[in-house]
Formats: C-alpha cells, sequence, structure tokens
C-alpha cells in the first residue's frame, strides 16, 4: 500500500499492528522513513485518531466476540470524513450443508500447495482461536459502530473469506 501511493501522498504515515512478535525480521524488512511497526493488542492501541485508511485483516475472527464491536467503534470514531474501513474476514456460511461444502472445496484448493498433514495441523492449531461470524453479523457491527447501510459494500468473496468496505460519510455543509 504504501509503495503504490508513495510518491502520491509522501506526507502519509504509515503503522502496522501485529499481536505476534515473530514477524519482526518482516517488518525490518520493509523499513521506510513514513512506514512503522508496532507489536501491539489492535484492542488496546491508544492510535486510532486523524485516521484516512484501516486494514483488518482476518483480525476480528481471533478477538473474543465480547471486545470486536468496541474496537471497530474506535476505529469508526478515529476516523477522518470521507476515511474508510476495510475489513476481510472468515465467515459462517447461511446454512450447515452450504458451510460443509465450502469448506471441502477450500481444503481441496489448500491441498494444492500444502500436505494433508499440513493443512490439518493448521486447522488443529487455530481451531480454538478462531471464532467466526456470519456476514449479516458483521454487518450488524459496522452498523452498531456508526457505519450507515449505503456506506457499507461487500466487494471481494472467496470460499468462505469476505472483504468489506465501509466509509465514514464526509458531512458538507
Amino acid at each position: 500500500m504504501r509503495d503504490s501511493n508513495q510518491k502520491r501522498c509522501a506526507s502519509v504515515k504509515y503503522v502496522g499492528l501485529d499481536v505476534e512478535g515473530e514477524f519482526k525480521e518482516q517488518w525490518f524488512s520493509r523499513r521506510a522513513r513514513n512506514l512503522r511497526f508496532k507489536k501491539a493488542d489492535a484492542r488496546t492501541f491508544d492510535g486510532y485518531e486523524n485516521l484516512s485508511l484501516v486494514f483488518s485483516l482476518f483480525t476480528l475472527q481471533f478477538l473474543p466476540e465480547k471486545d470486536r464491536l468496541a474496537l471497530v467503534t474506535k476505529i469508526y470514531e478515529g476516523l477522518n470524513e470521507g476515511g474508510a474501513f476495510i475489513l476481510s474476514e472468515k465467515v459462517h456460511a447461511k446454512n450447515a450443508k452450504i458451510q460443509e461444502m465450502l469448506t471441502f472445496i477450500y481444503y481441496d484448493y489448500k491441498l494444492k500447495t500444502f500436505s494433508p498433514k499440513e493443512v490439518l495441523n493448521k486447522e488443529r492449531a487455530i481451531r480454538n482461536q478462531m471464532h467466526l461470524w456470519s456476514e449479516y453479523k458483521i454487518f450488524e457491527m459496522l452498523r452498531a459502530a456508526g457505519f450507515v447501510a449505503n456506506n457499507m459494500q461487500l466487494f471481494w468473496r472467496n470460499h468462505l473469506f469476505v472483504a468489506i468496505l465501509a466509509w465514514k460519510p464526509a458531512n458538507y455543509r
């Protein structure tokens, strides 16, 4: 994101948050004057102000459900007028049959790159850490945080993964 926009928006500051410190090696390989990474929990991070764009990539599904609305509300309140929030999450399907079908199609896809043991080990590792919501519940949370229905758009879907764009309207006077 930074590299794509640096020439047009050189004064923008970028901050990446990660609760896992094991990715520090990758942070250092991306060093730049206006880009910094912090090992921080998004729920307690105190830098939610003067925000133009926030990305949340497969983050909320690993947070306790009781903490999600408060975090998204902080993000909404910290957005500048016209600012946007882009979130991607894995979701539950609308019914069990579709859930099972899409899950196994996704496993088949993963098996093109990973061994069956690697796929199973990953599933076991995150089984009790990931708490999925339906798309509907994610949109409800966005509305409860302050976003309005006309300013939210699902723009990507793949298997049981979605991405949603929500923006804070500019108040024209």
